[in-house]
């Protein structure tokens, strides 16, 4: 090698180190740069992903009843009996009809799948002794028409759900749920040692834990006759302690009221009633839930015959699909049967769909208003100026036009003041906002205690419940409001 060769091989080899440690320097960059956009590609999809799933969850939401998704194919066939109630053997909405819309075929649509509908008739008479024969009866037909592993739904309405219930203790099936519809829930009452009070469920033994896995009670707000107007003339004591025999077994129960030889006589020339230690009532003590919900049907016929219409057949079916989680039973209780209802009877199936497509499009299955549920308002005795003893009250204003739309009653002499739902009168704001302000009433005149404060209801809340609270230091004020919907 000549010398100008070795020269230039040095100078080469004096030159490579630097020259590598800059390469090392690039590539690292590079590299730093590669992984991070690998990582935000990554993260993008993920998110996307994430996003996707979302919309997809979102778009198969029920529109009639956005806390479900829609129904698919359900794995097994259900079996769907409807039993009417007292007086009602000759109704037509436990049936399913060829073009036309009932609330059987309402119902088939919430669950879904493959669903055989038995409507089921029975004399009707307002006797315990019909209603046995009625649940003995019914039980054979469950046996007859269904095979072990195939899924059960009974759906009573008035006495018709006291036929259900007392159907299952009778059936060798396990029925998947009994939904009562303004049953009027028959108790023996009884009272023990302590002479304290004890109601022993009649249509409903306590071998039925066994024999129906979830029991539901639903009924409207103006409905008064599972409470009040069911006669209880068709059943006597005597048929009462045979019933709740399975109850009693074990328990030293005395009944509370006894007739005497003078009020026999009174009672065989008609001058008094007989002597009977039986009530009926609204809630069912043993039911997996008791749901009401708010209804603006008026009269006793009409009152007791709307739980049973089309909008409620839907519901009960995806009710019985999905079961009574937090969010349906949240759903239900927030529903508001309008007064022009309908009774579940046969309709022409495009006049419903037409009316059903203008309630999806105008939102009214998600959100209409909301009720007032609780207020409380409390202030520092400094700020009604020592007057120890304020009337609170506030008032609710339309959000655009800015004008009183309620006004809640004045609680007299307290720093501190409740309003329960009672006292709200079941006051709605048929907006999503709205604007609140509180007054102290003196005997001069009314003092603002504060301005118009501004709230807005998230309508999305599953628990369909808002909770609104305004804190300041001269005043304090909680709302309660439940979210609504048609």
């Amino acid at each position: 090698m000549n010398t100008h060769h070795q020269h230039s091989v040095i100078k080469l080899a004096e030159c490579l180190p630097i020259r590598f440690d800059s390469v090392w320097r690039w590539c690292s960059v590079f590299a730093g740069i590669i992984v991070l956009v690998i990582s935000v590609a990554v993260s993008a999809q993920e998110q996307g992903s994430a996003s996707l799933k979302t919309q997809s969850a979102a778009s198969n939401l029920d529109p009639e009843c956005p806390v479900a998704l829609l129904p698919e194919k359900s794995k097994s066939k259900t079996h769907l009996f409807l039993v009417h109630g007292t007086y009602a053997g000759n109704e037509k909405w436990t049936q399913e009809l060829e073009e036309k819309v009932t609330f059987a075929s309402e119902a088939v649509r919430g669950l879904g799948g493959d669903v055989i509908v038995h409507p089921f008739v029975w004399s009707a008479k307002n006797t315990h002794e019909s209603r046995m024969k009625a649940a003995r009866n019914l039980a054979v037909e469950m046996e007859r028409h269904t095979k072990r592993g195939e899924d059960i739904l009974i759906v009573g309405h008035s006495h018709g759900g006291n036929v259900a219930m007392q159907a299952a203790a009778f059936c060798e099936r396990v029925v998947d749920m009994v939904i009562c519809l303004s049953t009027p829930h028959m108790y023996l009452v009884m009272s023990n040692e302590d002479e304290a009070e004890v109601k022993l469920p009649i249509y409903c033994p306590p071998n039925n834990a066994n024999k129906i896995k979830q029991i539901i009670s639903i009924r409207p707000s103006t409905d008064d006759v599972p409470g009040y107007w069911a006669e209880i003339d068709g059943i006597d004591d005597d048929d009462a302690l045979a019933a709740t025999l399975e109850w009693r077994t074990g328990k030293n129960l005395n009944l509370p009221m006894v007739a005497d030889p003078f009020h026999e006589l009174l009672e065989r020339i008609k001058l008094v009633d007989e002597v009977k230690n039986i009530r009926a009532e609204p809630e069912l003590a043993v039911a997996h839930t008791n749901i009401e919900y708010l209804s603006q049907v008026k009269g006793i016929e009409d009152s007791h015959s709307a739980v049973h219409s089309h909008r409620m057949g839907y519901l009960v079916g995806i009710l019985a699909r999905i079961g009574p989680s937090l969010e349906m039973v949240a759903y239900l209780e927030s529903l508001v049967q309008p007064k022009s209802t309908s009774y579940g009877a046969p309709v022409n199936y495009s006049k419903r769909q037409e009316l059903r497509l203008k309630q999806i499009e105008d939102g009214k299955y998600n959100f209409i208003g909301a009720k007032l549920m609780e207020a409380v308002a409390s202030v520092p005795n400094k700020v009604v100026a020592g007057n120890e003893e304020p009337d609170l009250f506030f008032n609710i204003h339309d959000s655009e036009t800015r004008e009183e739309v309620f006004e809640s009653e004045e609680v007299d002499d307290m720093l501190r003041a409740v309003w329960d739902q009672k006292m709200l009168d079941d006051f709605i704001l048929y907006a999503d906002a709205g604007l609140v302000q509180l007054w102290e009433d003196d005997f001069v005149g009314n003092d603002k205690l504060s301005k118009k404060r501004e709230f807005a209801f998230d309508v999305n809340k599953k628990d369909r419940i808002n909770e609104i609270e305004f804190k300041e230091k001269s005043y304090t004020l909680y709302m309660k409001w439940r979210l609504l919907h048609n």
